[in-house]
């Protein structure tokens, strides 16, 4: 990996393009904001409404999967990290660039969001979230 694609917005963009094709391959049409300032990534058709995307990368845990569901802005009076609100966006698209997987999960204000790829040693607790529920598939947005 040459070292422009390690930054942000590179890798940003990486997963952006990635998520994009799979839901290009499963049939969906999606629409692209023009311009920076949209709260989301993408608009999903999915043939009965409208769906606004934020697409993350994932970032490897030494046990899950973590996603930063929070925004960023800079203004004149400085700089602020917030959730989005639930009226920015519908879902998250997080991208895992590894395994070249998607995961959809719903926007609920959660700032942060962690998958298991495998049940711990100690066992499945009642708030774990397994990877494979999430995998984006042609009903992820029902």
């Amino acid at each position: 990996m040459t070292e422009k694609a390690k930054q942000p917005k590179v890798t940003g963009e990486i997963s952006e393009v990635n998520v994009l094709a799979q839901l290009t391959t499963l049939g969906f049409v999606c629409s692209k904001p023009y311009g920076d300032n949209a709260p989301y990534d993408l608009i999903v058709d999915t043939g009965d409404k409208l769906v606004k995307l934020q697409i993350k990368t994932v970032l490897r845990g030494k046990r899950a999967l973590r996603m930063s569901f929070m925004r960023s802005r800079i203004n004149t009076k400085g700089s602020y990290r917030k959730p989005y609100a639930k009226s920015d966006v519908d879902f998250f698209a997080a991208y895992d660039t590894l395994k070249n997987k998607v995961f959809i999960i719903s926007n609920e204000g959660q700032g942060s969001f962690s998958l298991q790829e495998t049940v711990p040693p100690k066992g499945r607790t009642s708030n774990m979230h397994m990877a494979d529920d999430y995998l984006l598939t042609i009903d992820s947005f029902n």
